[in-house]
């Protein structure tokens, strides 16, 4: 269908419908105005606002400043602490030093409890 006649069959549809709509009596033309009216009111009522009345921005605005207050000072509060302990970890492992000796620390403290064992001292447990 092309679009000049779909165009065409449009503009014969809209003049069909308004010539039965001005062949309508007065009475139902009322009924379908109180209708939509009606129909008009129920709409505007139903609908709820996401958002509070006018009145109550100032209360929201409020309450986001609270929010972030609050936030920004635990924020602050974490950066100002030290490091944990598990961390210090991090500065042995980030060095530029020998990683071997990281690597084989298992075996290093093995070593050390067999030698003090050879030499009749009690291990001392590092784990």
């Amino acid at each position: 269908m092309s679009e000049s006649s779909s165009e065409a069959d449009k503009m014969a549809l809209t003049r069909a419908l308004d010539a039965r709509v001005e062949a309508l009596d007065g009475e139902v033309l009322e009924r379908l105005r109180r209708a939509r009216r009606q129909a008009a009111r129920q709409a505007d009522r139903s609908v709820k606002p996401w958002f509070p009345p006018a009145g109550l921005h100032w209360a929201a605005g409020v309450a986001a400043f609270a929010v972030l207050a609050v936030g920004l000072g635990f924020w602050w509060q974490a950066a100002r602490q030290p490091l944990p302990a598990a961390l210090d970890d991090l500065d042995v492992l980030a060095g530029s030093e020998d990683l071997n000796l990281v690597r084989d620390l298992d075996f290093y403290l093995w070593l050390e409890q067999d030698a003090a064992l050879d030499e009749g001292q009690p291990a001392l447990d590092k784990t």
